[in-house]
């Protein structure tokens, strides 16, 4: 349910406490954990390992100095991304989309990441 009195970027961080805690207070024994953002201009997902409070890596367009945001961006993010994190032997991870709705961009991230070899 949409609050009226709130921004757009403040609903999207209600969304995204909401989320986070059930990614947080699952029972699932996972580690590492994808967090995705996205600006105006450019896409970011970032690997943290959430035991020790610590960023592994990041892949942006930024980055790949791609020189758009769209989802042919958002694939080559994502098959890097899968890439890199493999290199680091993990293999399953938590997906925390940030309170960004899950389709277009997000969504095109996430099925390059599945489809290189990451589990979530």
């Amino acid at each position: 349910m949409k609050r009226a009195s709130f921004s757009r970027d403040v609903q999207r961080h209600i969304r995204s406490k909401r989320i986070r805690n059930k990614v947080i207070f699952d029972q699932q024994p996972i580690n590492f954990e994808i967090i995705v953002n996205k600006t105006d201009k450019h896409l970011y997902a970032q690997l943290v390992d959430i035991t020790k409070g610590v960023t592994l890596f990041t892949v942006s367009t930024l980055s790949m100095k791609l020189p758009k945001k769209n989802k042919e961006a958002a694939q080559k993010i994502g098959e890097e991304f899968a890439k890199k994190a493999l290199e680091k032997n993990v293999k399953e991870v938590r997906f925390n989309r940030n309170g960004f709705p899950y389709h277009g961009l997000i969504q095109v991230l996430a099925d390059a990441c599945r489809e290189k070899g990451l589990k979530f």
